[in-house]
């Protein structure tokens, strides 16, 4: 089962894709809105697409595990060695951008 956000998420030669029925969260990137709603479905708060339509969070989280956390390297799965990424860092924000991350709750 993979978590986190997938928002920032650039694959462009990807050509089949499918989280279905997983913990992510944030909005699906332009780079993947080709894929259709069932290769999304089944992630309680992943927004987009043709998804419900994400909403802007205006508050901080009352807990800091009520974030979801980024894909960590170890989450990497390739569907070819082409979409293997070259170097995975995990995004760290400052409490003035998690203001700003959408949200589809």
């Amino acid at each position: 089962m993979f978590s986190g956000s997938i928002s920032g998420l650039s694959l462009p030669s990807l050509q089949d894709f499918n989280v279905s029925d997983n913990t992510l969260a944030g909005e699906i990137s332009n780079s993947l809105s080709g894929f259709s709603a069932p290769a999304f479905e089944k992630n309680s708060v992943l927004c987009g697409v043709s998804l419900e339509k994400c909403k802007l969070v205006s508050s901080y989280p009352t807990r800091p595990e009520a974030m979801a956390s980024p894909l960590s390297p170890r989450s990497t799965v390739a569907s070819s060695p082409s979409s293997m990424p070259v170097e995975t860092k995990p995004l760290l924000m400052n409490r003035e951008d998690q203001s700003h991350m959408p949200s589809c709750i």
